[in-house]
């Protein structure tokens, strides 16, 4: 099979490794995985890969997640005591999140797809059918996350508010959420 390369661009935990490793498996070609919006192509024989996430507040609670557990891919068994979040930290995420799509330039590609989280996790054909092929996503390539972050987060309404104010773009926001200096606060 005479597949070009492929790009997977993701802002983080989106099912981005899950894509990537689906692909490199199925083409039996590398295919780039990045958190880097500006991340150039060698040529224009690359397929870029977008991976989304909506609600978007759940890739950035799973971030945060992830750093305070320190697992990404792997995870333990071990037991999360509920814990509060900077809501600086979050709104920066958050807005990282937010702004990577838009930055990313799609124009250096032939081919853009778009693979949405939700769809990709619960559609085993849903990856390959996006690329006009029969064939199924392997899910064993990585493992999903089993940590209920919404239970986990003792500010989760907080954060949630901070979600839909940033999403009107109220990106003054930032500043005000860094003066917290909450001392059991994750940061």
């Amino acid at each position: 099979m005479n597949q070009p390369p492929f790009v997977v661009y993701s802002p983080a935990r989106t099912g981005s490794s899950l894509i990537a490793g689906n692909l490199e498996k199925h083409f039996g070609v590398p295919a780039v995985h990045t958190h880097d919006y500006a991340w150039t192509p060698p040529d224009d024989t690359y397929t870029a890969i977008i991976s989304l996430r909506e609600p978007l507040i759940d890739s950035v609670l799973s971030v945060i997640m992830a750093e305070y557990t320190d697992e990404y891919a792997t995870y333990t068994d071990k037991t999360i005591a509920p814990f509060r979040v900077h809501p600086g930290k979050f709104a920066t995420l958050y807005k990282i999140h937010r702004d990577f799509y838009g930055l990313i330039d799609r124009s250096r590609f032939q081919h853009v797809i778009e693979i949405w989280y939700d769809q990709l996790i619960n559609d085993p054909n849903y990856l390959f059918a996006k690329l006009g092929i029969e064939a199924k996503t392997m899910y064993n390539i990585r493992q999903r996350s089993p940590y209920r972050y919404y239970d986990l987060f003792t500010n989760i309404n907080q954060l949630q508010m901070i979600a839909e104010r940033l999403d009107k773009f109220d990106d003054n926001l930032i500043e005000l959420m860094d003066n917290d200096t909450d001392e059991a606060t994750f940061q």
